[in-house]
């Protein structure tokens, strides 16, 4: 749009082919969805920028369901945006972002019900040199779930979760 605003857009279709020989036979199966992907970017400062996007796409499912009818993936909406900002050799960035994703199988029992994650972190890294970067941040992910049916039950799906790191980077 501009040197210092960037518009990108994908848009396509994925196919995916359940053909696990895990699976029964009966279950093997494909599916075609939409994938799309859409940001804007606005780099505000040298080395600082601001970015917003939206996504769709079909991803893989981490919960199965019942044996005889798993659920094996979901279709997904990512909203998420970054702040990054330059000082000097040091870097901070602030994340946040959404997903809603509905699962597409697994019976009545997962079919069309959806997880919420909701996610927020703060980074900030020192740059030694050209190869090497210090970093220090914090993560927190909260997931919600239809699948849940109650404190008193066997199977809740939500969870908070906090992640602190301390690390060294180092790129070529």
């Amino acid at each position: 749009m501009n040197p210092n605003l960037l518009l990108s857009a994908k848009a396509g279709v994925q196919h995916i082919i359940h053909d696990d020989s895990a699976l029964p036979k009966a279950l093997r199966s494909s599916d075609t969805s939409p994938y799309a992907e859409g940001s804007l970017t606005w780099n505000y400062t040298p080395g600082s920028s601001l970015v917003a996007g939206v996504r769709h796409q079909h991803q893989a499912s981490d919960i199965t369901g019942l044996a005889a009818t798993p659920n094996l993936d979901a279709e997904a909406t990512t909203l998420y945006t970054t702040l990054s900002h330059k000082l000097g050799d040091w870097t901070g960035t602030l994340t946040a972002h959404y997903i809603n994703s509905e699962y597409t199988g697994g019976g009545a029992g997962f079919k069309g019900k959806a997880d919420d994650i909701y996610g927020v972190g703060l980074n900030i890294s020192y740059q030694v040199n050209q190869y090497l970067a210090a970093e220090i941040g914090y993560n927190y992910d909260k997931l919600t779930s239809e699948l849940d049916v109650g404190p008193t039950t066997a199977f809740s799906r939500g969870y908070d979760r906090n992640r602190v790191y301390l690390g060294v980077r180092a790129s070529y």
